[in-house]
C-alpha cells in the first residue's frame, strides 16, 4: 500500500472523528460502512478484514463486524476459505436511482444502445467516485482501457463525462468478458466512439 494512501485514509478517518463529535445526528457506523466499500478500487482486492482494516484505518474488530453485515445484505461476496471478501453486483443498485434520473443518460440512451448493438457488449453510465483514471491515456486518445482490473477475466474502455460546472464527474464505459472482445479493438474501435458519445453527453448534463 501506498504511504500517501494511508495519509489519505488515516485524513479520512479523523475527519470522521470529528463530525462525530460536532454533530450529534451524524451516524459514525454508516461513514465507516462506506469507507469500508470505498476501499474496493480498480487493481485492489479482494481483501482480507486485515488488509480492509490497514487501508481504511479502522480497528480489526469493526472491519470484521462491517464485512459481516455488507455480506449478510448481499453487498460483498467472500471468496473461498480465507474470508477474502469482494463487492457484489448488488452494489451497483444503490447507484441506479441516482444515474436513471440523469438527464444526460436519459437523452443519450439511443446513442448507447446503438454502441451496445455495434460492440456485442453492455454500455453504461456509472459514478467514478474516487476512481483514479489514467490521465495521459485518456489526453492521448480519449478513453481509457482497464484489462482484468475491475474484474479478473474482464475487459473495458472508458471515458470520462465531466458536467460544464464540475459538479458531477461520470464514466462512461464498455465491459466485456476478455474472450469475447480484445484490446485493440475496444482502444482503435469502441473507444473513439465512447469519447464522441461522451462530448455529446456534457452539454446535455448542464448542473445536473
Amino acid at each position: 500500500m501506498a504511504e500517501s494512501k494511508h495519509k489519505t485514509i488515516a485524513h479520512q478517518e479523523l475527519e470522521l472523528e470529528g463530525n462525530a463529535t460536532k454533530d450529534a445526528r451524524f451516524v459514525s457506523s454508516i461513514a465507516r460502512t462506506f469507507e469500508v466499500l470505498r476501499a474496493f478500487r480498480p487493481g485492489e482486492g479482494p481483501f482480507s478484514n486485515a488488509e480492509l482494516s490497514e487501508v481504511t484505518g479502522l480497528p480489526k474488530a469493526t472491519v470484521a463486524r462491517l464485512t459481516h453485515t455488507l455480506k449478510s445484505l448481499g453487498y460483498l461476496t467472500s471468496l473461498g476459505n480465507d474470508n477474502r471478501f469482494e463487492p457484489s453486483p448488488s452494489i451497483l443498485a444503490l447507484g441506479y436511482c441516482v444515474l436513471s434520473k440523469l438527464r444526460g443518460r436519459q437523452l443519450a440512451q439511443p446513442q448507447m444502445t446503438a454502441l451496445t448493438k455495434h460492440a456485442s457488449a453492455p454500455v453504461g453510465l456509472a459514478s467514478r467516485d474516487r476512481i483514479e483514471a489514467s490521465i495521459a491515456e485518456i489526453r492521448e486518445r480519449g478513453s481509457c482501457l482497464v484489462d482484468g482490473e475491475w474484474q479478473r477475466d474482464t475487459r473495458a474502455v472508458a471515458c470520462p463525462v465531466v458536467s460544464p460546472d464540475l459538479s458531477t464527474v461520470l464514466a462512461i464505459n464498455c465491459v466485456a468478458p476478455s474472450f469475447q472482445i480484445g484490446n485493440e479493438q475496444l482502444v482503435e474501435d469502441i473507444g473513439p466512439r465512447l469519447a464522441h458519445l461522451a462530448s455529446g453527453l456534457v452539454p446535455m448534463m448542464g448542473g445536473t
